[in-house]
C-alpha cells in the first residue's frame, strides 16, 4: 500500500452496534495499513442527541404519543453513538457545494459498507453523495462491500442516473452475490466483486480489547439479539425457551436495559427501553452460549466469536433484507442455520447441531484474503 488519505461514506454516528462497528473497523483497517482516514460527517444519517424537551414537543395532536415515543427511544439510545466519539471526521457538511470543497482533499473516496445504496433511502437528493459524484477529477472512487439491501433497483428510483454514477468508480465490491448483478444491470460493468463486511476483515481477537469486564458472566445463557422494526409475527419467546431446553440453560439476555433516573416513569409508560453500549453488547455475544438474532451483525459476530447461533430470516416489506445474511451463511458453509421460526423441529435441530468452527474460519481467512488484494489494487 502506498500511504493515501481516504474520505469514509457510511453511516458511523447512529444508535445502531452493526452500523458503528462496520466503520469502526474499516477505519482501523485501513489505519493500520499506513493511511490517514476521516469520515465524512454528511447529515443523511449521522445522529446529534436533541434536547430532552424536544422529545415532549410534538406539532401534530394527532399520533402524539407516537411521536413522543420515537423521539425518546432514539433519546436513551444514544449510548451506542458514544462509541464513535474518537473516530475522525470532517466538520459536520450539509450541501453538496461543501462535499465538493471537502472531496478536493482527499486522494480517495471509498462508500460503504452498510447499506449505503439502499434505494429506499438513498434515491433522492442523496444518490450523487454516495454515488460518490462529489469527487475532485483524478482522485480514487471505491466502494468496499456496499450493501443494496435489495435485489432491485426500480426505474422510478433514478436507476438510470445511478447506472451512470457507478461508471465513474475506480472499483466497485458489494456485500451481498446478488449486489454483482445488479451492478451489471444498473451500469453494465462486470466487474464488481463480492467482498465480506468490514466487520470481518479482523479476527475476534481485534475486538477483545472494547469488550466490557462487568459483563461477565458465569451462568449459562442465551443472548437474544432482535431489530425490532423487522419483526412479523414471530414468537421469539418459544424460541428462546426452545434453545435453553435443548441445551440445558437457565437464562435469557438481551441488549435492552430499563431506564433509571427521572426518566424511567415516563419510559416505563411508554414502554421505551435503553440499549447497552458497544462493548457490552459485544460482550454479551462473545460470554454467551448460544445467540438468537434476526440481525446482519448479530450474526456476524457470533460466528467471530465462536458463538452456536440460530438467525430468524426477516419477513413481510423487508423480507429483501434476508439477502446479506444468506449471502454471509453461504459464504462461509453455515446456510442451514438462518431458518424459518415457525419450523420447529427444524430451530430444534439447530440447537442442537455443532459447528465446524476451523472449517468456517478457513473460508473467512481465504476471504479476508481476497478483500486485502482488492483493496490492495484499487488504492495503486
Amino acid at each position: 500500500f502506498c500511504k493515501m488519505r481516504i474520505g469514509i461514506v457510511t453511516f458511523f454516528c447512529v444508535p445502531n452496534y452493526g452500523a458503528m462497528l462496520q466503520a469502526y473497523s474499516l477505519w482501523k483497517y485501513l489505519e493500520e495499513r499506513g493511511h490517514e482516514v476521516e469520515f465524512i460527517d454528511y447529515a443523511f444519517g449521522n445522529a446529534r442527541r436533541i434536547p430532552l424537551w424536544k422529545c415532549f414537543v410534538s406539532r401534530q395532536a394527532h399520533g402524539c404519543f407516537d411521536a413522543i415515543r420515537k423521539k425518546l427511544k432514539a433519546y436513551v439510545r444514544f449510548s451506542i453513538v458514544h462509541f464513535s466519539d474518537s473516530f475522525p471526521r470532517t466538520r459536520p457538511v450539509a450541501t453538496f457545494a461543501e462535499l465538493k470543497d471537502i472531496g478536493s482533499s482527499y486522494d480517495a473516496l471509498i462508500v460503504g459498507s452498510d447499506q449505503m445504496w439502499n434505494p429506499l433511502w438513498c434515491s433522492g437528493e442523496t444518490l450523487p453523495v454516495v454515488m460518490l459524484d462529489f469527487a475532485a477529477k483524478g482522485k480514487k472512487r471505491i466502494a468496499y462491500a456496499v450493501s443494496f439491501g435489495t435485489k432491485e433497483w426500480k426505474k422510478e428510483q433514478k436507476a438510470d442516473e445511478a447506472g451512470l454514477l457507478l461508471r465513474e468508480f475506480d472499483a466497485i465490491s458489494v456485500r451481498e452475490e446478488s449486489g454483482i448483478k445488479l451492478v451489471q444491470e444498473l451500469s453494465g460493468r462486470d466487474d464488481a466483486k463480492w467482498m465480506i463486511d468490514p466487520t470481518l476483515l479482523h479476527s475476534a481477537s481485534f475486538y477483545e480489547p472494547l469488550l466490557n469486564s462487568e459483563c461477565l458472566n458465569r451462568n449459562q445463557y442465551v443472548f437474544s439479539y432482535m431489530l425490532d422494526e423487522w419483526l412479523g409475527d414471530e414468537d421469539v419467546e418459544s424460541i428462546l425457551r426452545m434453545v435453553m431446553s435443548t441445551r440445558g440453560m437457565g437464562e435469557i439476555h438481551t441488549d435492552k436495559v430499563s431506564v433509571s433516573g427521572l426518566l424511567s416513569p415516563i419510559c416505563k409508560l411508554l414502554d421505551v427501553k435503553s440499549k447497552v453500549s458497544v462493548g457490552s453488547w459485544l460482550s454479551e455475544i462473545a460470554n454467551s452460549d448460544f445467540v438468537v438474532t434476526n440481525s446482519f451483525h448479530g450474526t456476524v459476530f457470533s460466528i467471530l466469536f465462536h458463538k452456536p447461533f440460530l438467525t430468524m430470516p426477516v419477513s413481510g416489506k423487508m423480507a429483501g433484507m434476508n439477502e446479506r445474511v444468506v449471502s454471509l451463511l453461504s459464504m462461509v458453509g453455515l446456510g442451514s442455520r438462518i431458518i424459518n421460526t415457525k419450523d420447529l423441529d427444524g430451530c430444534r435441530a439447530v440447537a442442537g447441531s455443532a459447528i465446524d468452527w476451523d472449517e468456517v474460519d478457513r473460508r473467512l481467512d481465504a476471504e479476508r484474503s481476497r478483500s486485502d488484494a482488492f483493496l490492495k489494487g484499487a488504492l495503486q
